[in-house]
C-alpha cells in the first residue's frame, strides 16, 4: 500500500487546523461551564438531578479526544521541523486531565440521579470542575494566536509558513507493507524503545516533574476521597450523627423467623441490622431516632425499616420503635428491612439522611453511610454436642450469650416454690407441676445468659427432647409447663415412654446453631 507523508498537508493547513482546534476547545469549555452551573444549582437545591448525566454527553468526550489527537500530531510535526513544541505537549497533557475530569463528573452525576451526594463530595466536585475550567481559556487564547499567525506582531503567517521549509520529502509517497514480519517488528520496537529512552533522558527534568505532580495529586485525591470526602464507614465503626452515636455491630439476612419457619414470600428476604446507640450530649429534651431517615441502600434502591417483623427476630435483638435515647446508657437494638431477592448479592449500605451542613450561605443535607455485609443465617453453621454441666457459647452465631444445662430430673410430679408478694409483703407458696395421662415432667436446671431469650421462651420455642430405644430415635411431644416466674428451671411435659430410653437428648436449636445436651 502506498501512503503519502502528512507533513506538507499539515503545514499548508496549519491555520485551519488551529481554527478547528479553537472551536473544539470553545465547545468543551462551554460544556464545562454548563456542568459548573448545574453543580452550583445542585448546591442551591434547584437542580433537576434526574437529567444530571445529560450534561456529560458523548460529543464532549469526542471533542476532547480530537483535541488531544490533533495536538499530539502537531507536537510530532513541530518536533520534526525543530520548531517550538511545548504548547502542544502542555495542551495534550491538560486535555488528558480534562478527559479524566469528565469521567469523574459522569460517575458522580450517575450517583446523583439515584442518591443524595454528601456535601463534602459535591464541594470537591465543584472545586475540581472549576480548577479544570479556568485554564481552558488560556489554551483557547493560545490557539487563537496560532490561528492568526506565529508572529503576533506582524500577523504575517505566510512568512512563518515559509520558515517551516516545505520540501519534496514532506509530500513524498511511502510504501506501507500489509503483513507482519516478526523480525522487522522486533527491530522497529527496539529502535523506538531506544528513541523513547533517549527522549526521556533528554527531557528528564520536565518529564519527572510532570509525573511527580500527577502522582502527588493522585495520591492526595485518593487519600482525601477515601478518608474524608467519600468516606464510607464499616461495621463496628463508631459514627457520630448530629446529637447521637451509632455503631452497627452485625448484620444478617434470612427468610425464616426465630423458630425456623419460612416467612419469606414473593421472593422476599429480610436484612437484620444490629446496632447500639446513645446520646452524645445530656439534652434537656427527649430524643428518638427517625426510622424514615435510617435507610438500607442496595442496588440503588432504598428501603425503610419495617417494625411489624420485629417479633419474628426477638432472638437476635429488640426492635427499635422510637425508644428514647439516653446520654449515660448505651442500648442495643435491631432494624429489619424487607428486600427483593433480586438485590441480595448487591452491595449494601445503611445511610442516615439527617441534619444539615453549611456550604457557604447554603445548608445542604448530610448523609452518613455505613457499609454492611450481611451473613446468611438460614443454614445451620454450628453444631455441638455437650454433656450436662458444660457451657455452650452462642457468640459465634447470630445469637449472643451462653447457656448451660447444669442438672436434670424426670418424674411424674414436681413441687414448685415461689414468693407471692403484695406490695412489700411476700409469702412463700408452692404449686404442683404434674404431667398428664401417660406423661412425665422433665425438669431442666439451666443457667441462661442469652441476651434476648429468657428461660420460659427457650422452653416454649427452641427446645426438642429426643430419645432412643433399641437404636431407634424418637422425638417426644412437648408441653411447656414452666411457670413464667421461673428464671432458671424448665418444666417440660414429655412422653412416658421416655423412661424406657437407652439415651435421652435435649436439643437446643436457635436459628443458625444447634447444641445437643446428652442427659443419658
Amino acid at each position: 500500500m502506498i501512503l503519502r507523508k502528512p507533513y506538507a498537508f499539515l503545514i499548508k493547513n496549519f491555520r485551519i487546523i488551529h481554527i478547528v482546534l479553537t472551536f473544539l476547545m470553545i465547545y468543551v469549555v462551554y460544556k464545562y461551564n454548563n456542568i459548573a452551573k448545574f453543580i452550583q444549582n445542585y448546591i442551591d437545591n434547584i437542580a433537576n438531578t434526574q437529567v444530571a448525566t445529560s450534561y456529560v454527553g458523548s460529543l464532549t468526550f469526542l471533542a476532547v479526544i480530537l483535541i488531544i489527537g490533533i495536538n499530539i500530531t502537531l507536537y510530532i510535526l513541530m518536533r520534526y521541523k525543530k520548531k517550538p513544541k511545548l504548547l502542544y505537549l502542555f495542551t495534550s497533557i491538560a486535555y488528558f486531565i480534562i478527559f479524566v475530569g469528565l469521567f469523574i463528573v459522569l460517575y458522580n452525576f450517575k450517583n446523583m440521579e439515584i442518591d443524595i451526594l454528601d456535601p463534602k463530595t459535591i464541594r470537591l466536585l465543584r472545586d475540581i470542575v472549576n480548577i479544570i475550567l479556568y485554564p481552558q481559556y488560556i489554551f483557547i487564547l493560545a490557539m487563537i494566536v496560532r490561528a492568526l499567525g506565529f508572529d503576533i506582531k506582524k500577523f504575517n503567517f505566510a512568512s512563518d509558513i515559509d520558515e517551516m521549509n516545505i520540501d519534496i520529502t514532506d509530500d513524498e509517497e511511502v510504501e506501507l507493507t500489509i503483513g507482519v514480519d516478526p523480525e522487522v517488528l522486533k527491530t522497529k520496537g527496539r529502535r523506538r524503545l531506544r528513541e523513547f529512552k533517549y527522549y526521556i533522558l533528554e527531557n528528564k527534568v520536565f518529564v519527572f516533574t510532570i509525573l511527580g505532580v500527577i502522582g502527588f495529586i493522585t495520591i492526595i485525591s485518593i487519600i482525601l476521597n477515601v478518608r474524608i470526602f467519600y468516606k464510607v464507614y464499616k461495621e463496628n465503626d463508631n459514627v457520630s450523627i448530629s446529637t447521637f452515636n451509632i455503631n452497627v455491630l452485625d448484620s444478617y439476612i434470612t427468610t425464616k423467623n426465630d423458630n425456623g419457619e419460612d416467612i419469606g414470600y414473593n421472593d422476599t428476604s429480610y436484612v437484620i441490622v444490629k446496632f447500639k446507640t446513645k446520646l452524645l450530649y445530656d439534652l434537656d429534651y427527649d430524643t428518638t431516632l427517625d426510622l424514615n431517615k435510617i435507610l438500607l441502600n442496595t442496588g440503588g434502591e432504598k428501603y425503610v425499616p419495617i417494625t411489624k417483623y420485629y417479633d419474628s427476630f426477638k432472638a437476635i435483638g429488640i426492635g427499635y420503635k422510637n425508644q428514647l435515647l439516653t446520654y449515660d446508657n448505651e442500648k442495643t437494638y435491631i432494624l429489619v428491612y424487607s428486600i427483593p431477592n433480586s438485590v441480595i448479592k448487591k452491595s449494601k449500605t445503611i445511610q442516615y439522611e439527617g441534619g444539615f451542613e453549611q456550604d457557604g450561605k447554603i445548608f445542604v443535607p448530610k448523609v452518613i453511610k455505613i457499609r454492611i455485609k450481611p451473613t446468611n443465617i438460614d443454614e445451620v453453621n454450628y453444631k455441638e454436642e455437650k454433656l450436662v454441666g458444660e457451657i455452650t457459647s452462642f457468640d459465634d452465631s447470630s445469637i449472643k450469650g451462653n447457656i448451660k444445662v447444669s442438672e436434670y430430673d424426670l418424674k411424674d410430679k414436681f413441687i414448685y416454690e415461689y414468693n407471692y408478694c403484695i406490695k412489700e409483703e411476700c409469702v412463700l407458696k408452692s404449686s404442683d407441676i404434674i404431667g398428664g395421662y401417660k406423661k412425665l415432667i422433665l425438669k431442666l436446671n439451666i443457667e441462661n445468659n442469652l441476651e434476648n431469650i429468657d428461660t420460659y421462651t427457650l422452653g416454649e420455642n427452641f427446645i426438642k427432647v429426643k430419645y432412643t430405644i433399641n437404636g431407634q430415635e424418637y422425638t417426644s411431644s412437648l408441653k411447656n409447663k414452666t411457670p413464667t416466674s421461673s428464671k432458671s428451671t424448665l418444666y417440660l411435659e414429655v412422653e412416658e415412654k421416655i423412661k424406657e430410653a437407652n439415651n435421652i437428648y435435649v436439643e437446643i436449636n436457635i436459628r443458625d446453631k444447634i447444641v445437643k445436651y446428652v442427659l443419658k
